[in-house]
């Protein structure tokens, strides 16, 4: 079926653009282990969901680890040569050990450099589907799941990714150049206020240099090829 449909949207839309796609029916809710369908083509991007049964109707995690299936997304971007979008993922407003999971499936992402897309942000009074999902309360009062969502990531790499961390008040990042620019977004939310920068050549050619644009929210940093770099960042 992912064929017909991709042919179809081809033949209306071209070849240039990106096709994001998942699987059908209650196996695209990303509540369980699926398999990954690869449908035959280029320019495609797998789009999956990931939700825990309980903590997406507000009730307490579940026993299923959210890491598992994030692996599996991972191992199946990379033997089948396609991008990965985690299109929807999230936690009801207060559900115990929600923030918890979040932190654990943000972690994950950064360490396979997966993206994702939250669900969700509205305003309303009225519940989407029962489900009580969005960041901001009917008033328009932010809720606590911004404070874990939104953090630093690595935006774009040049070489050979080694390793992203962040525990809520510093974050670190690890590569081997390819001579290119490494682009780190910092929100301003918690880089608002400033943002300390410590860039180390860990080993290979001296020469490293980063350029900080505050009100952008970026940094970026760039090395001879070959330079294995670490670079530290903390708020303030």
């Amino acid at each position: 079926c992912h064929e017909m449909v991709i042919a179809e949207m081809r033949a209306r839309a071209g070849d240039e653009l990106l096709l994001f796609y998942d699987n059908p029916g209650l196996e695209a809710v990303g509540l369980q282990e699926v398999e990954h369908p690869r449908p035959a083509g280029s320019g495609l991007v797998y789009g999956p969901h990931l939700y825990d049964p309980g903590l997406i109707n507000g009730n307490p995690a579940t026993m299923l680890d959210p890491t598992v299936l994030l692996d599996e997304f991972a191992v199946f971007a990379a033997m089948g040569g396609i991008g990965v979008l985690v299109g929807e993922f999230g936690i009801a407003d207060g559900a115990p050990g929600g923030l918890t999971w979040l932190e654990t499936v943000l972690a994950r992402m950064d360490n396979h450099r997966l993206s994702g897309t939250l669900w969700e942000c509205s305003q309303s009074a009225e519940l989407w589907n029962e489900e009580d999902l969005s960041v901001l309360g009917a008033d328009g009062a932010e809720r606590e799941t911004l404070d874990t969502f939104v953090r630093p990531y690595l935006r774009a790499v040049a070489g050979e990714f080694a390793g992203f961390t962040w525990d809520g008040a510093a974050a670190e990042a690890r590569w081997t150049s390819d001579g290119g620019v490494t682009e780190l977004a910092l929100p301003s939310r918690i880089f608002g206020e400033g943002v300390g920068v410590e860039l180390t050549t860990v080993s290979g050619p001296e020469g490293a240099c980063f350029t900080l644009d505050q009100a952008r929210g970026e940094l970026r940093v760039q090395a001879p090829a070959g330079a294995e770099l670490r670079v530290a960042i903390t708020a303030g």
